[in-house]
């Protein structure tokens, strides 16, 4: 029987239904997040800009109180439905943080002022390249991210990553044998997954949990 180690919490019972049978599985958070006030997260964002980029689900769930003229790029359909719903007006949504960059690039002309929130442990990909474009980005720590010690026995056949934080979590305590397989969430985790391991990471087309459960179950099927 496959064993499969999820490093983001589901519920185990959900993951086998959607896996089929055949399949041993466990599931634990490798990482801790820890939300900021909302008054304190206000008192850092720079009211001269209307522009605000949100790059995960966490700060998404934060925002509140907020002028409607507000515009925001954001990172993940997920955040996207959260502020829509919050009756928020989103300017763009892009997959990755690469392709909010591209998008940034090609519609902002001249020098622009964003608001960024974002954990204190983040990628450099969206501020570092903004401000190589001549924009100004005001990070804004919104919630705080600290890796978990998990006990686990075994070594697995499967290990699948939800975030560069929980890989580099995972790999201050764990390493994986090379005939482990991996599997990622989206590229952005995938890279950080080749960064600290040197491995490969497969992940699919659209990065959420559906796709990413689908895609597993096609590819551990084939094998069978």
């Amino acid at each position: 029987m496959k064993r499969i180690l999820f490093t983001k919490e589901f519920p185990v019972d959900e993951l086998k239904t959607a896996l089929g049978d055949g399949f041993h599985v466990e599931s634990h958070d490798f990482i801790r997040t820890e939300e900021n006030d909302w008054a304190e997260i206000e008192q850092h964002i720079d009211t001269t800009s209307s522009n605000f980029i949100v790059s995960s689900v966490r700060s998404a769930r934060l925002i509140k109180d907020l002028p409607c003229s507000s515009q925001f790029y954001i990172v993940g359909e997920k955040s996207k439905e959260i502020l829509e719903k919050a009756g928020y007006h989103v300017a763009h949504c892009a997959l990755y943080a690469v392709e909010l960059v591209d998008f940034i690039k090609n519609n902002f002309k001249e020098k622009a002022v964003f608001n960024f929130l974002c954990s204190q442990i983040r990628r450099d990909t969206i501020p570092e390249s903004l401000k190589a474009l001549g924009h100004e980005v005001n990070e804004i720590v919104a919630y705080h991210t600290t890796y978990k010690n998990i006990e686990i026995e075994d070594d697995f056949d499967t290990y699948v990553f939800y975030s560069p934080s929980g890989v580099n979590s995972f790999v201050e305590q764990y390493g994986i044998a090379e005939k482990g397989r991996i599997f990622a969430i989206g590229k952005t985790t995938a890279d950080a997954v080749e960064e600290s391991m040197g491995r490969k990471a497969e992940f699919p087309d659209r990065p959420d949990n559906n796709s990413l459960i689908q895609f597993i179950k096609t590819r551990l099927n084939a094998e069978k």
